[in-house]
């Protein structure tokens, strides 16, 4: 009940909490027994009043008093919680102009590679020549940056959830220069926006750029999505 009061988030974790009172406990004291008193002359002095009018009239004035007597205590709250701090990992989606090729896959190799990763071929099985000729269409037209959007999606290699237990993700695509952070909400659809226009990549300062966004900051590392 009291994290979602204090909207503690996750990886947040409350220790301790202590209602304090910065006001002083002598005038507390004696605004408390004179509301007391008050409370018991007005009750007798009403008696002409009907009972019930009596009881709503003293419960209006007590929550007047109770209000008063708040606001000299000065009630503050001494809240203690940890908080986990995971290290931050970027990952850096390259959408220069040759991001865009498709490439004609010639080899085995390189079209057993591109058909896993476009979850036509299980992970995990040995693939015959023949099973590669008949998926050969599925791979054809696809671009690299296809290919990195069906690497993110695959369900079996499950990129982001297992990457985003241990590290925050932070998501930039970059061809000549950075583009500021996107994909928080949804990587998936930030990833299918991308389009490779840019003119060149520039790695190094893209990731050097990335990590100046995060100075002070705990950063575990780069994924870089590039040819």
């Amino acid at each position: 009940m009291f994290e979602k009061l204090l909207d503690l988030g996750q990886g947040e974790e409350l220790i301790d909490m202590q209602l304090l009172m910065r006001g002083s406990w002598v005038l507390l004291g004696v605004l408390v027994l004179a509301a007391v008193l008050y409370t018991i002359f007005s009750y007798r002095s009403v008696r002409k009043v009907p009972s019930k009018g009596r009881k709503l009239m003293v419960l209006c004035q007590l929550i007047v008093l109770a209000l008063l007597i708040a606001i000299f205590a000065m009630p503050a709250a001494k809240v203690r919680y940890t908080k986990d701090y995971r290290p931050t990992m970027l990952m850096l989606v390259d959408t220069s102009r040759s991001m865009g090729v498709e490439d004609k896959r010639i080899t085995e190799d390189d079209l057993e590679e591109a058909l896993r990763i476009l979850g036509e071929l299980p992970l995990g099985e040995v693939a015959s020549a023949q099973d590669l000729r008949d998926k050969m269409a599925s791979a054809e037209g696809r671009s690299r940056l296809d290919l990195v959007r069906a690497l993110v999606d695959h369900p079996e290699i499950d990129l982001l959830r297992r990457v985003g237990e241990r590290f925050e993700l932070r998501f930039f695509n970059f061809d000549s220069s950075i583009a500021p952070e996107g994909g928080a909400d949804d990587a998936e659809a930030w990833l299918a926006a991308r389009e490779a226009i840019g003119e060149e990549s520039r790695i190094g300062s893209a990731i050097k750029e990335a990590v100046s966004r995060y100075n002070g900051q705990p950063i575990a590392g780069a994924m870089v999505f590039s040819d």
